[in-house]
C-alpha cells in the first residue's frame, strides 16, 4: 500500500511541475521584460513550495527502499506524462 501511495504522490508532484512549465512557458521569451521575471519569480515561489511539501511527504515513506523509491518515481514520472499527454491530446488512443 505505500508503494502505491508513494507513485501516485510522485505523479502528482511530476505532474503539477509539468503544469506549471506548460503554463509559464509562452510567457518567456527572447526579449526578457518584466512579465519574464514576475513568470520566473512566481515559478521558482512554486517550485521551492513544492520541494518542501515533497520532501515532507517523502520522509513518511522511509519503510519503502531505496531502489523502488527510484523505480516508482520513474513510473510516476512516465504516468504523469501519460496522463497530461492524454487530456491535452497529445497521446493518440486509436
Amino acid at each position: 500500500m505505500k508503494n502505491i501511495t508513494f507513485a501516485f504522490s510522485q505523479s502528482l508532484f511530476f505532474a503539477i511541475i509539468i503544469l506549471i512549465n506548460y503554463v509559464s512557458d509562452p510567457y518567456l521569451g527572447s526579449p526578457f521584460t518584466v512579465v519574464d521575471l514576475v513568470v520566473i519569480l512566481l515559478s521558482m515561489l512554486t517550485y521551492i513550495t513544492l520541494f518542501k511539501i515533497n520532501m515532507k511527504i517523502y520522509a513518511r515513506f522511509s519503510s519503502v527502499s531505496l531502489k523502488n523509491k527510484i523505480g516508482l518515481s520513474i513510473l510516476g514520472f512516465i504516468l504523469a506524462v501519460l496522463v497530461l499527454g492524454y487530456l491535452d491530446g497529445y497521446v493518440i488512443t486509436g
